[in-house]
């Protein structure tokens, strides 16, 4: 697909070339539909801008470029949902509100400093070139590759003059020297190990000779951000994109072959609910006798668990849904780890065998499987896809929309928002984590979710379930506890990723 887009572009560059000499087009395959963030914050239309329909069709010279640019970005911009966040009536949240809204900023010129640029070129252009795919280590150096020139132009020119400058100046370019006197005068290179140099020469051969050897160089430490090289050659305009990126390295674990116990840790946190706690662990053990389970407890009077392959983490007291998690979260040691609360329990049915098959198949590309439950609410469980708006301000969580079955497991589906009963891969989770912020009992479910968009490919499978049964084990000291957090935290949500609001789980509408 991607050739004949390009195939495609090119023929028709040929054809207009006739026509039009200073044509504008997109280069490079989806470059409007890949691009997700990117131009000036929300605006009006620029005035006097042209449609991307209709750029080939009107002529356009250099100093129409920033324009065509200013109207690209605003139109993939509007192609995004937006929204508008209201400011909170509950005082409390006014101060994170303020908060919020400055960290919105920041993200989203972070955001756009790692974002892959537009580039544009035009018809008939005499450069060959690589528009995206150089990619470079902070401080490191890169041969810019594939660059020349068409040594069949017609033009008649004794010396031939080529400038190259780095846009967001994050790096100096390059080439070589002339090595014999005779080349030394045939070439004049200027700005050498800059950010703006200038190359003559007699002929386009020796242009390209030197220019093959063109070198673009690291000089700020960034790990993920974006430059661009602009190439001037016969009053043609280019842009060829770099990516300067410090690429992490995965955490590995030891290779374990058919031994679910020594694959799997179990993770709970656990409040004033010690009957719940003992139910799970038995219900655990009945099952995998040695499998290893980490208890977070904030209980205002700790009531040691003294079993076998159980570790029992107290905390100081109240200190919370999410601090809990993140304290078992750090013990574990294995490849995979699952998380359940502490008011479910394993049934004939809770087969980790199966979740981990599905993340250990060769394609499925899945870093996390959700399982259903039985007995919670008339709601076995869910997948769905999140509808997120963007704003000025920041973003906004709007609902969820219809999701995808799994191509390899036909009982699964895609998700981003699931109930919180799931085993996923330990290096994955610790890169998501738990926001300790979190205050509301229930806040906390959704807030997972949206901090793993875009860290994690998540399903939701039906095949595997846990039982729920939060009657028999109910506590007064918890319930009041709960009741209490729920009723002193305002009903607009100010979630760690700039969002406006919270949308409750099952309901289909939002507070903006």
């Amino acid at each position: 697909m991607d050739s004949t887009r390009q195939l495609f572009c090119y023929m028709i560059s040929l054809f207009a070339g006739s026509l039009f000499s200073n044509v504008v087009w997109i280069s490079g395959p989806y470059a409007v539909e890949r691009r997700i963030v990117s131009g000036k914050q929300l605006r009006e239309k620029p005035e006097n801008s042209m449609s991307v329909k209709n750029m080939a069709t009107n002529t356009v010279t250099d100093s129409k470029l920033q324009e065509i640019i200013d109207d690209v970005n605003y139109q993939m911009e509007g192609s995004r949902p937006h929204c508008v966040c209201t400011k909170p009536h509950h005082r409390a949240s006014q101060t994170l509100d303020l908060k919020r809204r400055t960290e919105a900023l920041e993200f989203q010129k972070d955001w756009r400093t790692s974002d892959q640029p537009l580039t544009l070129c035009k018809a008939m252009l005499p450069i060959n070139y690589i528009g995206n795919g150089i990619q470079l280590e902070p401080l490191n150096s890169v041969p810019i590759v594939g660059i020349s020139f068409s040594e069949h132009i017609v033009f008649s020119k004794t010396r031939w003059k080529l400038s190259i400058k780095t846009r967001k100046k994050l790096g100096v370019v390059f080439v070589s020297l002339p090595a014999s006197n005779s080349e030394a005068s045939a070439l004049a290179i200027t700005g050498n190990f800059s950010g703006e140099m200038y190359i003559e020469a007699v002929t386009l051969s020796l242009l390209n000779q030197y220019i093959s050897n063109l070198v673009y160089r690291s000089q700020e430490y960034v790990i993920d951000a974006r430059d661009s090289l602009e190439v001037n050659f016969l009053n043609y305009t280019t842009h060829i994109n770099i990516h300067i990126k410090k690429h992490s390295l995965s955490f590995r674990y030891p290779i374990v072959r058919g031994n679910v116990s020594e694959k799997v840790t179990v993770i709970t946190k656990t409040f004033e609910r010690y009957e719940a706690v003992h139910r799970l662990v038995n219900s655990v053990h009945q099952l995998y006798d040695k499998l290893t389970i980490i208890v977070a407890d904030d209980s205002e009077k700790p009531v040691k668990i003294n079993k076998p392959y159980v570790k029992h983490y107290t905390m100081p007291y109240l200190e919370g849904y999410f601090a809990g998690r993140n304290l078992a979260l750090s013990q574990v040691t294995t490849e995979y780890v699952m998380y359940v609360d502490d008011d479910v329990f394993f049934t004939s049915n809770t087969k980790l065998e199966s979740l981990i098959e599905k993340m250990e198949h060769t394609n499925s590309k899945v870093d996390l499987v959700a399982a259903a439950i039985t007995g919670y609410r008339n709601n076995s469980g869910h997948a769905h896809l999140m509808s997120i708006a963007y704003s000025a301000d920041g973003m906004c969580y709007q609902g969820v929309r219809k999701t995808r079955t799994h191509q390899y497991f036909p009982q699964c589906q895609w998700t981003e928002l699931s109930l919180n009963v799931f085993i996923a891969r330990t290096n994955v989770l610790r890169s998501i984590g738990f926001d300790a912020n979190t205050t509301p009992f229930n806040g906390g479910h959704i807030e997972f979710w949206i901090d793993a968009l875009g860290k994690s490919q998540s399903i939701f499978c039906r095949d595997v379930s846990v039982g729920h049964d939060d009657k028999l084990i109910g506590n007064e000291k918890y319930e009041l506890i709960r009741s209490k957090k729920q009723e002193s935290h305002p009903k607009n949500i100010m979630l760690q990723n700039n969002m406006c609001s919270l949308l409750y789980l099952g309901r289909q509408r939002s507070f903006i």
